[in-house]
């Protein structure tokens, strides 16, 4: 079939972002309704969609999408926290009150570079887009057989997805009360049903690869996503810029991720995949359940009086996951063979 048209990859990567988006902001409450506001549109819908389109070149360009290579990515995904929102830098309230060290706050960190971006904006988003949106499951099955594992039957997938949702539901949304949580939910799951389904009605069913930009659509994506770092560094709470130590320090973790990332991109091309097709047919009525019980997890969760303390345990158990694939990462760079023989 060949490569997609520019105006065909335009629109993947695009429906991408949108599932990005819908993870990574509406299921934290971070941006309850990304989708029907202009600041929705022209800042946090490029955040995503320019992160994914440029980390997911590099690796299914450059490597095989093996776990503990989507996982790096993920992690400088994450780092956006820093120039952009500043967030990791204590440009917000709920995490400049821990401990930091050299001027990095560890709880907003362990937070959102270490676990919710690498799963929530870019490997379960990637994973979610290659599937409904291609016909090709590279992604999917270069996963370790240990997770495939829990989707090998119709009934397990079926259950394996009611059970995400109920932990979608009960991971985010603690800064919302029940409305905002109720139509933050809805409008946005529905918006991202209908134009799933519009995309699967009218696309050509092309693979994830035919769909990656060239050099000149990479080139752009990059320049764009360089060009919103520089205007976000210094439009978008400026007073939380650190001072010179503090972002040499910042640079030196941006480039030990830049590293992990390629040295594991360059052992993941020796993994073999296994084709993995998922077993359960989603029809749309069935995804519309799960919408629902995501809807209606959340929006119980807001009501009771000990929604933080579940906030503060899921922050403890994000961070010991985001710890260990951090750990599994290093160790998938410099003993291959022995994680290849366990995952």
């Amino acid at each position: 079939m060949g490569n997609a048209k520019n105006w065909e990859k335009l629109l993947f990567w695009s429906m991408a972002g949108i599932i990005s988006t819908f993870f990574a902001e509406v299921i934290s409450g971070s941006t309850p309704f990304p989708f029907f506001t202009l600041t929705g549109w022209l800042i946090v819908f490029p955040v995503y969609a320019l992160h994914t389109v440029v980390l997911a070149t590099i690796v299914l360009k450059f490597g095989k999408p093996t776990l503990f290579a989507l996982y790096p990515a993920g992690m400088i995904f994450g780092m956006y926290e820093t120039y952009i929102t500043k967030v990791v830098w204590g440009g917000a309230d709920w995490g400049s009150s821990g401990p930091s060290i050299f001027g990095i706050y560890l709880i907003p960190f362990f937070l959102v570079v270490l676990f919710w971006h690498p799963f929530m904006s870019f490997i379960i988003p990637l994973i979610i887009s290659e599937s409904s949106l291609t016909k090709s499951r590279t992604i999917i099955s270069y996963l370790p057989k240990r997770i495939t594992s829990w989707f090998s039957t119709p009934e397990k997938s079926k259950r394996m997805l009611i059970y995400g949702a109920v932990l979608f539901g009960l991971m985010g949304m603690f800064n919302l009360d029940f409305i905002t949580c109720l139509l933050s939910s809805l409008s946005s799951g529905f918006f991202l049903i209908i134009t799933i389904l519009i995309w699967r009605r009218y696309a050509k069913k092309r693979s994830i690869k035919e769909y990656l930009p060239g050099k000149l659509g990479f080139s752009i994506a990059l320049a764009l996503l360089l060009l919103f770092y520089i205007f976000s560094t210094f439009t978008f709470k400026p007073e939380f810029l650190p001072p010179a130590g503090v972002q040499a320090f910042t640079f030196l973790i941006y480039l030990s991720l830049f590293l992990l990332l390629w040295k594991n991109l360059n052992v993941s091309k020796k993994a073999r995949g296994k084709f993995f097709r998922f077993p359960a047919k989603l029809t749309p009525k069935f995804v519309i359940v799960l919408l629902l019980i995501f809807t209606i997890t959340t929006t119980l969760e807001s009501l009771t009086p000990v929604k933080f303390l579940l906030f503060a345990a899921f922050l403890v158990i994000e961070s010991i996951i985001g710890l260990v694939f951090l750990s599994y990462s290093i160790l998938y760079a410099v003993a291959h063979k022995i994680m290849r023989e366990h995952f």
